[in-house]
C-alpha cells in the first residue's frame, strides 16, 4: 500500500504473508512501530477501529536500495 487511502491493516498484511510467513501478531506490532520510527511506513486512515498502515516515498526508496543491494 502506497498511500493513506490503500493502507493495510495489521491482519491484512499477516494474511498477504501467507500462512506462517509472519510473525505472530505482537512481533508484527513491533516490527511496525520501529518502520514507523524510521519513517519507512505511516498510519493512514482508519478501518473501523483498526489502525491502517502505508509505505512512504523514504519507505520506498529503501526498498528500491535492497532490491538493487540483492542483485
Amino acid at each position: 500500500a502506497h498511500n493513506e487511502i490503500k493502507a493495510m491493516t495489521i491482519n491484512e498484511m499477516n494474511d498477504y504473508g501467507g500462512a506462517g510467513r509472519l510473525a505472530c501478531r505482537s512481533h508484527l506490532v513491533r516490527r511496525l512501530q520501529f518502520l514507523e520510527e524510521k519513517e519507512y511506513i505511516a498510519k493512514g486512515l482508519k478501518n473501523g477501529n483498526s489502525v491502517t498502515y502505508y509505505v512512504t516515498g523514504a519507505g520506498l526508496g529503501y526498498l528500491e536500495e535492497k532490491k538493487q543491494g540483492s542483485k
